[in-house]
């Protein structure tokens, strides 16, 4: 667990560093925006979108991989949905849904739309943060259709989350 929350902040900074122009890398004020990291022990390709005010691209998170998204502000405010499919097609999805809001991030991972028998219902998904002031990691046991920590309805307001908007949280499909 150290190893990998290790790997994901080491490519978070690289990230980080690669995505500024050249004259912003000398700025003396680090970035105090946390990140999200998906890793995808699925056994398959995992394909998602990152959606704001529209949908972006589809991407796909190789078996083993993971993917690293610094928490981003919606155009014309609200949040963020990364949706997370085990086809191109986007349906029967898992989302983590996030939304920055000046010192916090809330966040969720909504099963509203996964279908009875996923693949991501059958492998199950963890969350955890080594952030300790964001202490509400979770796991969801294989098989487990009705995990009490994720949106089922959409308006399990139980699921949702503040945290410090540096927070690293990792979410890990297939456990």
């Amino acid at each position: 667990m150290f190893l990998t929350m290790l790997f994901l902040t080491i490519l978070t900074l690289l990230a980080r560093a690669t995505s500024q122009p050249l004259e912003d890398l000398s700025s003396s004020a680090p970035s105090a925006i946390g990140t999200i990291g998906i890793e995808n022990h699925m056994g398959a390709t995992v394909y998602f979108w990152s959606v704001d005010d529209k949908q972006g691209p589809m991407r796909t998170i190789e078996a083993g991989r993971s993917y690293v998204e610094e928490y981003r502000l919606r155009p014309n405010g609200g949040g963020i949905s990364i949706k997370l499919a085990m086809s191109p097609d986007i349906t029967n999805i898992i989302q983590f849904e996030y939304t920055r809001l000046g010192d916090k991030v809330w966040w969720d991972v909504s099963c509203v739309d996964t279908k009875p028998g996923s693949p991501f219902y059958a492998k199950g998904i963890k969350l955890d943060s080594a952030t300790p002031q964001c202490p509400h990691n979770f796991v969801c046991a294989p098989g487990d259709e009705r995990c009490p920590f994720v949106y089922h309805v959409w308006n399990d307001d139980h699921a949702t989350h503040g945290c410090p908007v540096d927070s690293f949280l990792h979410l890990t499909l297939g456990v």
